[in-house]
This record gives C-alpha cells, structure tokens and sequence, in this order.
C-alpha cells in the first residue's frame, strides 16, 4: 500500500467535513449495523474480552463507539489495520497530534540508537 500524503489526506478531510448531513433511514442504519458486526466479528470478540477485565472494554473515550469498537492489530504511517484484517485511514491518529504518522521509521530509527546508547533510563531514575 503506498503512502498517503499530507495534501491528500486534507482533501480527504476536507471533501469529508464538507459533505451534508445524510440522516439514515432506520433501515439504512440496521443494514450498515449488520454490516459492521459481520465485517469486524473479531473486533467485537477482543472487546467482550476486554470488558471483562478493563471497565467499559475500552482505554479512554474515544473507543466508545457503537455498537462496540473496532480492535487494531497494526497501525502504520496514516493507517489502521484492524484484527479483521480491514485497512482504515485513520484521521484521528490516536487522538492526538501524531504529525508523524504511526511507526514513523526515522524516529523509531533514532529512539532505538539513543537507547542502545545510553540506555532507557534517564534523569533522577539513574
């Protein structure tokens, strides 16, 4: 998959905020529902793991999604592959500014050289 660039990902975003409000019809919604559940079974079945040892099955609000959220089994550069095997741009980047992208190579490239170096302790904790 190749690499999605900055200016296309605006206009992603961009052409998305722009778009109208469409308001599903109840059974538009029920097949997109249905649709969800059959293509993220796995997604569905880490969170019921998940709720039974972390309150809610979820990390931070952000994962709270309905009907249940989608689990990752790899993100890289401005995606998200989930346990179902199903590649999303994901647009909020964890929720955070993350202007690098996922598993940005140059910086993961330089924490390991620093670690090697100095180790991963640092400050007051040596």
């Amino acid at each position: 998959m190749s690499s999605m660039k900055y200016e296309e990902m605006m206009r992603n975003i961009e052409n998305i905020v722009n778009q109208p409000i469409k308001k599903f019809k109840p059974e538009e919604l029920k097949g997109i529902i249905e649709r969800y559940h059959k293509n993220h079974q796995k997604s569905k079945k880490a969170y019921e793991r998940a709720r039974k040892i972390i309150p809610g099955g979820v990390e931070h609000n952000l994962a709270f999604n309905f009907p249940f959220p989608l689990a990752s089994k790899r993100v890289y550069e401005c995606y998200m592959e989930t346990v179902d095997n199903v590649i999303l741009t994901d647009y909020l980047m964890c929720g955070g500014p993350i202007i690098l992208g996922h598993q940005y190579k140059p910086l993961i490239d330089k924490v390991i050289e620093v670690i090697q170096e100095i180790g991963p302790c640092h400050g007051i904790t040596n």
